[in-house]
């Protein structure tokens, strides 16, 4: 059979004796792990990290006899905590599935066993073949084929919300050869065999074969479609009760089978850690190797020094420089901030809670979803955003607005009911108009959701909202479709009732994009009403007549109006078929619709012969409202910097309707180019001259779009690429219409690949969306009214498109500030540490001796320093949420890396090669005239403990500086981390012996019990502190940034809005002055001349440019002179803004 994922067909009996397959028993397992493999696994997992490799073989490099220089217990319990930790993490999450699990496997079902219903069995003790009944508004416990119901047509209705999220009733039905089993007796004579695709995970396809006895007891062999199943997870509606029989079971479910985990995804932060610990692990080892060398230089010397003979002759010069070579690599194992990864995990769970329970990112009830965590950063790595747009952009609640019947307009909105006033005044184009609303009101699959007799109150549910308005617009205007049967369905016109009978219908699919109903009216006469895109419907009207001309013409213009005012547009039309053209051609279709092999294919082919040479009717005008907020969105994030992309399946006309209300184009500013091309050479040409224009356009100033669609984005994709690209990466904004679900994909992942390497968002709220949100960096799912999958899919899920503005621009900001300060401080802290070891390797023969305890080393990493960067990480803020809302600059540097580059790298790597200097030169220099202890002078392990004490007041200071936004917890962490340590070296002190180790005895009491200590402390402490202090004050002052200048404005209380966007203006314009020449939102210089400006010193003058690209000096503290230009000679520091004047039209 064909589309199915295996070329065996699937088959099964209800008579399980005659399975020849072993199937699966309905039992479904969501877990991860089981009880007995879950330690061994998790281990297995938890290994694949670098990091933990790297510690685990620190740690048995540790427990080799005479070569660590600290104990080996404390090497192994930071890792035995960090992989403790990690595994808690994913056993509780692991838990919650296995409740559920449980829940879903007791589930009570009824059986029909032996010819009788058996209540409360448990839905895992069932099988294929199984006969099961279910009732109204319960689930189906798994995947059945619909054998009986008992509404008349055989049909049955289901709400599909727990499989894919969509809220409206679909219909079902039984096949018409099973409907007389409609009894559990009549079940146990059953014999049915169903031969069907083998198990997969498409919902949306689904075919077989069925065999079984008929009423007479002949056998009887039918196909099976879609309709006739009903998946597990899905709910019974407006039925009593169906028998099914179970065709999957539990891992062969449609739902289990879309149970796939996404794959994992990596933000841009996390890349770069794993460079910096790469880089900082090849620095390290080059370090150990110079210390070993160290070491076996020291032994050499040390042969002439009778003191040191005995060591030079301990070992061979190979396995002594081996064994300090793994001395080294033990003692700056501290480099790596291994409480850093267990910091990272919390703080980004923290975050992604903090999002969740965000009230600002809700819309009624509905709250966000973080479906990960791991991307909380790179929300801030943003520059490109695609997005949907119906369901998206717009609210997906359609509203029948406007239709044109030949010469007749109607304006729903403006004229509401005008349909039904004109017709009963029997006005012009009555019959046309009559026939209009019959195609609205008859051809389509709505349902009635309501039980009510008053036709007024009547409500419809339907597969595809646009159906639902329009069966609505019908009724208001007196067409009431009242009642479906299999066989009929009821229309109400006025006070009359009139009855079709339904003799085919020909089904709207994705290729199609049409629907046909072949009815037999009131009068005995068959027609074929057929509604659809435009772009499908009406190649298959008639134009033979000047007439027709006349009224094809008509409705284009019509449409195309509709359009430009982004209405969703269909086309009618309708013909009358003789009773002979109908009998033959429903010989065809019943043959299509019996055929065993290549169904679709046969029924399509028979769509085609009867679909032509219809007469148009008319259009529909359909209207789908922006969501609220969503211009001041797109427009915050324009402003931003963001480039965005609108990828809509809509008419070119509708989509740039919409990108102009929505703010993406500003049709009076903005220059629009559109490329539509059907073949290579016409492509080719529109390309080049897009690219020149463009280049011109951003040299006045001037933002560009370029609009395309979907037949164009084929063919530049295919043999063009290179030069889309190139047009892509300069326009500010673009429209892609009529583009497949396929095609969205392609074009996130050209912007993701490695030419390009953008960071792009997919934001969208259907199924078609699904592929683009998989293949962005970060992909946002809408929670709306076309099911979850889009949800399901995504790594964030939202309300409304405007919550994407609060989620990127003030979450995406916070975490990556806050992450970003935690990764570097981690290293900071440690570097610290590390190089205070490396620097006393230098005193001591390079032997490996530490100078900290080893106990009070693992404890800084463990207690007394972890907390405070952990609560930086889950709190910090560097600006109010409603200042960074206000401010769309703020968040165009983060894509660049504002906080996380080399350069930040780098001033963190510095500040802690000062501060480690600093500290143990001073503590050094001191302790040769320390009288501490009754003038007796002190030992290494009291000189380590005021240089750790040291330490860890400047790097917990040092937290405390870089902190912006103080809370209570904070504060409270920092203290009891910086009191932590003093109880801790004040117990061990006393009980060293408790802790395998007798050197640190009374040492913390000797230290802590002179006065000088503590002068000692806060001397080093202010000396080292507040040499960082002054230099952010000078920074401050002298070259403030944008965000610190924003944040002294936004303190001063007495301010107008006014004001105070003048002075964050004012403010823009003072940083982008300093050091560099910053052409900030005016003209770009071509690229022959673009080079030549740079940052700082001016190389040699290029050729002279243009006149209209001259360089224009301003005068620090005057008024800007237009005609005053100054050349620039080499060596020249550049320190005022540059303009660009373009003397042709006075534009600067």
């Amino acid at each position: 059979m064909e589309d199915t994922t295996d070329e065996t067909p699937y088959e099964c009996h209800s008579n399980k004796e005659l399975n020849q397959t072993t199937f699966p028993s309905n039992y479904i397992r969501t877990t991860k792990y089981t009880l007995l493999l879950f330690l061994p696994k998790n281990l297995w997992e938890q290994f694949h990290k670098v990091s933990n490799i790297y510690f685990a073989i620190n740690m048995i490099i540790a427990c080799l006899p005479g070569v660590s220089p600290i104990f080996p217990v404390t090497s192994i319990l930071p890792l035995v905590f960090v992989l403790t930790v990690a595994a808690v993490k994913d056993a509780v999450e692991d838990y919650a599935r296995y409740r559920e699990d449980k829940k879903a496997n007791g589930t009570p079902v009824t059986q029909v066993v032996g010819g009788k219903e058996v209540a409360d069995v448990r839905a895992d003790a069932l099988q294929v073949g199984d006969f099961v009944k279910v009732p109204r508004d319960h689930g189906f416990p798994a995947d059945l084929l619909v054998i009986h119901t008992p509404l008349e047509d055989g049909r049955c209705y289901i709400e599909t919300a727990n499989l894919d999220g969509e809220t409206n009733i679909k219909p079902r039905a039984s096949p018409a050869c099973t409907t007389h089993f409609n009894t559990p007796h009549a079940l146990s004579r059953a014999n049915i065999k169903i031969s069907c695709d083998q198990p997969n995970e498409k919902l949306d396809k689904w075919k077989g074969i069925i065999t079984c006895p008929g009423p007479n007891g002949e056998q009887l062999q039918r196909p099976l479609v879609l309709d006739n199943m009903v998946f597990r997870g899905c709910v019974l509606k407006n039925t009593p009760y169906i028998y099914g029989m179970v065709i999957y079971a539990g891992v062969d479910t449609k739902m289990f089978r879309n149970l796939k985990r996404k794959a994992a995804k990596y933000s841009r932060l996390d890349l770069k850690l794993n460079k910096l610990i790469i880089g900082l692990l090849v620095i390290q080892q080059i370090v150990i190797a110079f210390l070993a060398l160290g070491s076996i230089l020291f032994i050499k010397s040390a042969e002439s020094s009778p003191f040191l003979r005995h060591v030079a002759k301990e070992y061979p010069s190979g396995i002594q420089y081996l064994m300090n070579y793994l001395t080294f690599f033990v003692l700056l194992s501290f480099m790596m901030p291994i409480s850093l990864f267990v910091s990272m995990e919390l703080c980004k769970g923290f975050q992604a809670k903090f999002m969740d329970v965000d009230e600002k990112m809700m819309n009624g009830n509905k709250r966000m979803k973080a479906k990960t965590s791991n991307l909380n950063d790179e929300l801030a790595m943003i520059t490109y955003v695609f997005t949907d747009k119906t369901g998206t952009l717009t609210q997906n609640e359609m509203r029948f607005h406007s239709c044109a019947v030949l010469g007749f307009p109607h304006n729903e909105i403006k004229d509401p009911g005008g349909i039904k006033r004109h017709l009963m005044v029997d006005g012009r184009y009555h019959e046309a108009i009559y026939a209009f609303m019959e195609v609205l009101t008859l051809c389509h699959t709505c349902v009635i959701s309501t039980d009510s007799t008053s036709t007024q109150s009547i409500m419809y549910e339907g597969q595809s909202t646009d159906e639902v308005a329009l069966v609505t617009a019908a009724k208001n205007n007196g067409f009431v479709f009242t009642s479906r049967t299999g066989t009929s369905v009821e229309l109400q016109w006025l006070d009359t009732q009139r009855s079709y009978e339904v003799l085919a219908v020909l089904p709207f699919s994705s290729d199609r994009k049409r629907m046909s109903t072949i009815v037999r009216n009131y009068a005995g006469e068959i027609w074929m009403l057929m509604k659809g895109a435009d772009s499908k419907v009406m190649p298959l009207t008639r134009r033979q007549t000047p007439e027709d001309l006349k009224w094809h013409n008509h409705i284009m213009q019509e449409l195309d109006k509709m359009a430009k005012e982004g209405l969703r547009t269909l086309a009618c039309a309708h013909k009358q078929l003789a009773e002979e053209e109908y009998q033959s051609w429903k010989a065809t279709w019943d043959q299509a619709n019996l055929a065993l092999q290549n169904q679709e294919a046969l029924i399509a082919q028979a769509c085609d012969m009867i679909e032509k040479d219809l007469v148009l009717l008319g259009c529909t005008g359909v209207e789908d409202r922006l969501q609220d907020a969503v211009p001041e969105t797109i427009h915050f994030l324009l402003e931003a910097g963001l480039v965005i992309w609108v990828l809509t399946g809509d008419k070119r006309e509708t989509a740039v309707n919409i990108a102009t209300s929505s703010r993406l184009v500003d049709s009076q500013n903005d220059v629009i180019h559109h490329l539509e091309a059907s073949t290579q050479d016409d492509l080719q040409s529109q390309l080049f001259d897009v690219l020149g224009k463009t280049s011109e356009e951003q040299a006045r100033g001037r933002k560009v779009t370029i609009v395309i669609d979907g037949e164009t984005l084929d063919i530049a994709m295919k043999h063009f690429l290179e030069q889309f690209k190139q047009l892509a990466q300069v326009v500010s904004s673009a429209v892609c219409c009529r583009v497949t679900p396929l095609q969205k994909s392609e074009v996130v992942s050209l912007f993701q690949g490695k030419a390009l390497g953008q960071t792009a968002l997919a934001i969208g709220d259907g199924a078609n969306d699904v592929s683009m949100i998989q293949s962005a960096r970060v992909g946002i799912g809408i929670m709306g009214v076309e099911g979850s999958q889009a949800e399901l899919a995504s790594d964030y899920a939202i309300p409304r498109f405007r919550h994407l503005k609060r989620l990127v621009v003030t979450h995406g900001r916070f975490c990556f500030v806050r992450n970003s300060i935690l990764i570097q401080y981690s290293f900071y802290k440690n570097l610290v540490l590390s190089l205070v070891q490396i620097y006393f390797a230098f005193y001591n023969g390079f032997t490996g001796q530490t100078l900290f305890d080893s106990w009070v080393m693992q404890m800084y990493n463990i207690i007394f320093t972890s907390l405070p960067p952990l609560l930086l990480g889950i709190f910090e803020k560097d600006l109010p949420d409603d200042i960074v809302e206000r401010n769309p600059k703020l968040f165009t540097p983060l894509p660049k890396g504002e906080n996380f580059n080399l350069i930040t790298m780098a001033v963190w790597g510095c500040s802690a090669i000062v501060h480690s200097i600093l500290i143990f030169f001073m503590v050094s220099y001191k302790f040769p005239v320390d009288d501490i202890a009754r003038w007796r002078t002190s030992g290494i392990w009291t000189q380590g403990s005021l240089a750790l004490t040291v330490i860890i007041s400047v790097v917990l200071g040092k937290i405390a500086i870089h902190t912006r936004h103080w809370t209570i917890v904070t504060v409270v962490g920092l203290s009891v981390s910086y009191v932590c340590y003093f109880v801790f070296i004040l117990i061990y002190n006393v009980f060293p012996i408790f802790f395998g180790n007798a050197n640190y005895y009374n040492v913390a009491n000797t230290l802590m019990g002179d006065f000088k200590f503590y002068c000692w402390v806060l001397f080093f402490l202010f000396g080292v502190l507040g040499m960082d202090w002054t230099l952010i004050l000078v920074q401050r002052s002298r070259h403030p940034s944008y965000r610190y200048a924003v944040a002294e404005i936004n303190k001063k209380k007495d301010m107008t809005n006014a004001q105070r966007a003048a002075e964050e203006a004012k403010a823009r314009e003072t940083e982008s002055n300093y050091g560099q020449i910053t052409l900030e939102e005016t003209t770009e210089i071509p690229t022959p001349y673009r080079h030549e400006i740079v940052s700082g010193d001016v190389p040699a003058m290029p050729p002279s440019p243009p006149a209209h690209l001259q360089v224009e000096k301003e005068k620090p503290g005057s008024a800007r002179s237009s005609n005053l230009l100054q050349p620039i000679t080499p060596g020249t520091e550049v320190t005022t803004i540059l303009s660009i004047s373009d003397e042709s039209n006075n534009s600067a």
